[in-house]
């Protein structure tokens, strides 16, 4: 089953949020923030927001879909995911989602497919490859509540070609990173903050693989945020 539209399809993950977690009369509701949507648009491409579902056949012909995918940030992934045991600071979202996403991620990998993951979805991708994150950074009071502060890029890359420069702001809300001692098959760290966190990776094969630890899609610098996601759905036309 194809796309009718002549724009690249760009998958977006999402949260399911429970009725009981809002305190109120509201039903169980799916969620994205608005502006992974719009930075989608904005690039030329059409977006599709991926439900949260059980049915792995059902995720599968979501994915068929698709040119590139999007994985957005959220809560902590149960460190089984990576063969760990949680820590007391790991807030493991333990009911769908992070079901759901995995397997999202693994089928989209396994299909070539563009993928932009950005905050846990940049971990997600670490993980869905089979290398792991640090639970809880030691300096997660300088990456957290939207702090902005250094990076450097460390390797070349998409995100050096699309900096143009070897150092930058970045926006943190995090208080975990990818372990770069650990991580998966086929990545390379590209950037990381002044205190050593993983700030971006990517995959060494031909196909568009692109962790962010930051926030791109709300970044205060306009002009980097859409080059980012420029580039993701160039990636994604050739992936047509």
């Amino acid at each position: 089953m194809k796309s009718k539209t002549d724009r690249p399809v760009i998958g977006i993950s999402t949260h399911l949020k429970y009725g009981e977690d809002y305190k109120s009369s509201f039903r169980d509701c799916i969620q994205v923030p608005e502006l992974y949507i719009k930075r989608v648009l904005e690039a030329g491409a059409f977006p599709l927001l991926i439900p949260c579902v059980e049915d792995t056949e059902q995720i599968e012909l979501f994915v068929e879909l698709l040119d590139a995918c999007v994985f957005i940030g959220g809560p902590d992934y149960p460190a089984e995911f990576f063969n760990e045991t949680d820590s007391p600071e790991n807030k493991a979202y333990l009911r769908l989602r992070p079901e759901f996403e995995f397997h999202l991620m693994k089928t989209v990998l396994s299909r070539n497919i563009p993928i932009l993951g950005i905050c846990a979805g940049e971990q997600l991708l670490n993980i869905a490859l089979g290398g792991k994150i640090i639970q809880h950074i030691p300096t997660t009071k300088e990456h957290y509540d939207e702090q902005y502060h250094n990076c450097q890029i460390t390797a070349d890359g998409l995100l050096k070609k699309i900096a143009e420069k070897n150092s930058f702001e970045v926006n943190s809300y995090h208080h975990q990173a990818v372990d770069p001692n650990a991580l998966g098959t086929g990545l390379k760290v590209t950037a990381i903050a002044d205190d050593g966190v993983v700030e971006a990776i990517e995959g060494t094969g031909e196909v568009f693989r692109l962790g962010l630890q930051f926030h791109a899609e709300r970044h205060r610098d306009e002009d980097f945020s859409e080059r980012i996601f420029n580039s993701f759905i160039d990636a994604a036309y050739r992936k047509r």
